[in-house]
């Protein structure tokens, strides 16, 4: 039967804050020598290392994914948020992040076709961008061809209206625009 268990430390370059970084030693009730220390580290090293190679790398390749939306996003780009796995060697790694990007339409054409190319740059940006990614992309550019055609549409109504005016309104209102 254990009565306790005592954690003793172990030299510096192997310790830190989680609880990995010591050596338990179990004591029998009967006051007996304590048995062989489970040397946790070691016990990783071997059993873990793969898995945490993986969460490291894929926490690297999240945290570059996100930090390219932040960076080409802009003002439009919010702060990024990260869904985190515990590892076995207690740390926590991040194996999924979201970036808000405001894909909202501007007051003026002009505004928002300078805003979609920055939304859809952000949205492209990583290395590998997902089909969430592909999709803002993909409604940035409907929304900055919208805005081309509004704009358009708008300096045609305004060269029409220019027929309609009377040559010296219409110098004027050309002096004005120039």
């Amino acid at each position: 039967m254990i009565s306790f268990v005592q954690f003793d430390t172990i030299p510096k370059e192997f310790s830190g804050p989680n609880i990995h970084s010591q050596k338990a030693v179990v004591r029998k009730s009967s006051g007996a020598i304590p048995q062989k220390p489970i040397n946790r580290i070691a016990e990783i090293s071997k059993k873990d290392s793969e898995t945490i190679n993986e969460l490291k790398s894929r926490n690297r390749e999240v945290k570059n994914h996100e930090l390219a939306h932040r960076t080409f996003g802009r003002r439009f780009a919010g702060g990024s948020s990260f869904k985190y796995e515990l590892g076995p060697d207690m740390k926590r790694y991040a194996v999924e992040g979201h970036t808000p990007i405001d894909t909202s339409e501007e007051i003026k054409p002009e505004k928002t076709i300078e805003k979609m190319r920055i939304v859809k740059r952000a949205a492209l940006a990583p290395a590998k961008p997902s089909n969430n990614d592909r999709k803002i992309a993909m409604e940035a550019g409907y929304k900055k061809t919208k805005a081309v055609n509004e704009l358009a549409e708008n300096k045609r109504n305004n060269i029409q209206g220019l027929e309609t005016m009377p040559l010296k309104t219409k110098s004027a209102f050309i002096d004005l625009m120039a």
